[in-house]
């Protein structure tokens, strides 16, 4: 009897821990392409200083659960006074809030069929990331080896693979977003092409994989605007820049918050920022 009892109450204890995990708010930060320099042509770095010092304050103000920085660093991939402004605002964030990076085109060398990550991994280390997050599995590939043909094709199967075994490892219950840099498409999966998105076959390669392991949803950035399509009840996301704008979105951020499975996101310029976590609901 009293070992029935003990089990029982570990049940609860377990059930009570589950349930409150399930009614926890997770928000996560988006932070695309501030881009060292782009503003002005590498003359100088003014704009995207304040822009991202901005954004900085208003996270360590909101204090989500992770950021994740999706791309375009910098303007130009060696230059190291644009990657040392960059690193130096960043290092201003809380250190008890994730960070996750991936790189974006501007961050590393493409050349001559050949995509070289050296300037990318100098500064930031590893050009893809995976982990679990209150109950959510966020992953970020290197979508500069799928925009962009390289002399190693065995760089992009070894991403393949990388990606098939961390979305596979998706567990009940849980959501799955993946972050890229280039858009997959803008409109819908058929479109041709663009200097934006991705080839049609890469396209459906991924979204196989995304179908097949069930992924929740996709941001993305590198458009300098924001866009929103979908392809099979998969919703794919496009963040607008928090440096220089090439469209009608404002310098900003988007916040993405979950909550017993469901995912919300809402992009923020710059001076709308939400100062506290209370302000999302």
């Amino acid at each position: 009897m009293k070992r029935s009892f003990v089990t029982a109450l570990c049940c609860l204890v377990s059930l009570g821990v589950f349930a409150e995990r399930e009614s926890t708010t997770t928000v996560i930060v988006q932070v695309s392409d501030p881009q060292m320099g782009f503003y002005t042509d590498n003359r100088d770095m003014i704009y995207e200083t304040d822009a991202l010092s901005r954004i900085v304050e208003a996270i360590n103000r909101l204090h989500p659960d992770a950021v994740v920085f999706t791309g375009d660093y910098v303007h130009e991939a060696d230059n190291d006074r644009q990657w040392t402004e960059f690193l130096r605002i960043v290092a201003l964030l809380d250190t008890r809030i994730r960070t996750a990076y991936i790189p974006g085109n501007h961050d590393v060398r493409i050349a001559n069929g050949t995509v070289d990550t050296t300037p990318y991994e100098k500064h930031l280390g590893n050009d893809r990331f995976c982990f679990r997050l209150n109950g959510v599995l966020l992953t970020g590939i290197n979508s500069v080896y799928l925009k962009d043909e390289t002399a190693n094709p065995s760089l992009v199967e070894q991403q393949f693979r990388w990606l098939e075994k961390k979305l596979a490892s998706k567990r009940k219950h849980e959501v799955s977003i993946l972050f890229t840099h280039h858009p997959f498409f803008l409109e819908r999966i058929e479109e041709p092409a663009g200097y934006s998105t991705l080839a049609p076959d890469v396209r459906q390669r991924c979204f196989h994989l995304f179908e097949k392991y069930n992924v929740d949803a996709l941001f993305s950035g590198h458009l300098h605007d924001n866009a929103e399509a979908a392809y099979r009840g998969i919703p794919t996301i496009v963040t607008g820049p928090a440096g220089r704008p090439l469209g009608a979105a404002r310098s900003g951020v988007r916040i993405i918050s979950i909550r017993n499975g469901e995912i919300r996101h809402r992009y923020f310029p710059i001076d709308a920022l939400p100062s506290d976590r209370k302000d999302l609901e």
